[in-house]
């Protein structure tokens, strides 16, 4: 018996401490006594026999002593995990034009040179899914729009061309769009909504704010359009996610927005949820407007809604996935949560699984959306037959498995080692570490924030 390598502590008072498992999902309460033993540095096993059989039974029973290889057990459930979930996740850019100016966008350079794909082209790029999913028949295929803006109005018959081939193909179709000229698009929308699984659409603040940051190149505002193309999606049973891009300066809004919400009986939709996501600097530039670390956002919206949670429920708001993702046994804990979606699930990045391929506009394929447009991150192409370079996009198959940095971590399994493109520093991902974004200080500022909540059911 020893013990496990997935031990985490955090001090709530002189006499109470919480420990949890990252691996077994397991969190208690106890006595620095119990601490003492569970982090012993030295290899020195016998400080256990300081505790009695029964607290070492019961420390055993929920992972915090081990017999088990647990480096082989995270291998095995990942594999697992890959093989019991096989998908194609094909996500296409119609063109990188976009009729907005946002000042955050990671794609402002490329967007108004960017080509718009032809037909001849479009029977290229379904050419080569095909041709992806005959090798992978069990796979299940997900069909994903983006842009650039995928819905402008000019290219309405390209896109809707687009559509028609994958409902054809029966695949469910999501799509992530500004929502600005969605109007174009409404009779086909109505015709085939059955076939749209889900659209994300971004309001940045209520009007005066989002009319600042998501703005038309004359400077006017687009806040009441997608205000009204919203309604019309869920009025017609089409699943939207709001998305609010939060920065240092626009969080302070949220509980206005979220009164908009309210106001526009969006919430009493079953179609409507919104996430708050906090913008990245995923190609670490150090110079994106906003940008703040994730548990300084933490802080933010735990002064704004003294009760999280219940500001959770009420407004159908969740977090960015790698923020959920490291709470997702805390909060399970604390707020006996159903977090099993993310719960089993010990992989990071969904780039680095491999199943995610996009389909520039420019011809070429790309790992992930957040890289597409910018050729350096290239892994193939699909014009003139497909041509998958192997090599390259095996160098996102990043997990806490392979990872060295991430095999001697403690939090790993919560992280699953984050965003592949955030742990790198040049294109072809030479250089790769895992991106840790500050999940310590994130676990800290959460646990913190909820100390009194703890302790009380300690002493109850």
């Amino acid at each position: 018996m020893r013990l496990s390598k997935y031990n985490y502590k955090h001090r709530l008072s002189d006499d109470v401490l919480l420990i949890m498992n990252t691996l077994t999902g397991a969190v208690d309460l106890v006595e620095p006594k119990v601490a003492r033993v569970l982090f012993n540095r030295s290899s020195d096993t016998s400080a256990l026999n300081d505790l009695d059989p029964e607290t070492r039974t019961l420390l055993k029973s929920r992972g915090y002593l081990t017999d088990k290889n647990e480096e082989q057990f995270v291998r095995e459930s990942l594999d697992t995990l890959y093989r019991s979930h096989p998908a194609l996740h094909f996500t296409i850019c119609p063109t990188y034009k976009c009729n907005l100016a946002c000042p955050y966008c990671f794609q402002s350079g490329i967007h108004q040179d960017s080509p718009t794909l032809t037909p001849a082209q479009i029977h290229e790029m379904f050419q080569a899914m095909d041709q992806m999913v005959q090798k992978q028949p069990d796979a299940d295929v997900q069909f994903e729009l983006f842009g650039g803006e995928p819905f402008l109005a000019r290219n309405q018959s390209l896109v809707e061309h687009i559509l028609q081939q994958a409902i054809e193909r029966n695949w469910p179709i999501f799509s992530i769009t500004n929502g600005s000229e969605l109007g174009a698009y409404f009779p086909f929308l109505q015709k085939h909504s059955a076939h749209f699984q889900h659209m994300q659409i971004t309001l940045d603040g209520p009007k005066e704010i989002h009319d600042q940051l998501r703005k038309y190149r004359d400077n006017s505002g687009s806040f009441d359009l997608i205000c009204a193309n919203i309604t019309f999606l869920l009025e017609h049973q089409i699943p939207v996610t709001v998305r609010i891009n939060t920065g240092r300066e626009n969080v302070r809004y949220l509980p206005e927005i979220f009164a908009g919400f309210e106001r526009l009986q969006w919430t009493s939709s079953p179609d409507f949820s919104c996430q708050i996501a906090p913008i990245n600097d995923n190609f670490n530039t150090g110079s994106v407007t906003g940008f703040q670390p994730e548990y300084e956002l933490l802080k933010q919206l735990h002064s704004l809604f003294p009760d999280w949670e219940a500001a959770r429920a009420r407004y159908r708001v969740s977090l960015g996935y790698f923020m959920e993702k490291k709470l997702r046994i805390l909060r399970k804990a604390i707020f006996d949560t159903d977090d099993e979606h993310y719960y089993f699930d010990l992989s990071g990045c969904s780039a680095s699984r491999l199943h995610n391929l996009v389909f520039g506009a420019d011809g070429l394929l790309y790992p992930c959306v957040e890289t597409v447009g910018f050729p350096d991150y290239s892994i193939g192409s699909y014009l003139q037959g497909l041509q998958l370079n192997e090599e390259k996009w095996q160098r996102w198959h990043r997990d806490i498995a392979v990872n060295d940095k991430c095999s001697q971590c403690n939090l790993a399994p919560l992280c699953g080692g984050g965003c592949v493109l955030k742990g790198s520093s040049e294109g072809e991902l030479r250089e790769f570490e895992a991106s840790c974004s500050f999940t310590r200080q994130y676990l800290k500022t959460y646990l913190d924030l909820h100390r009194d909540r703890l302790l009380e059911s300690y002493y109850k």
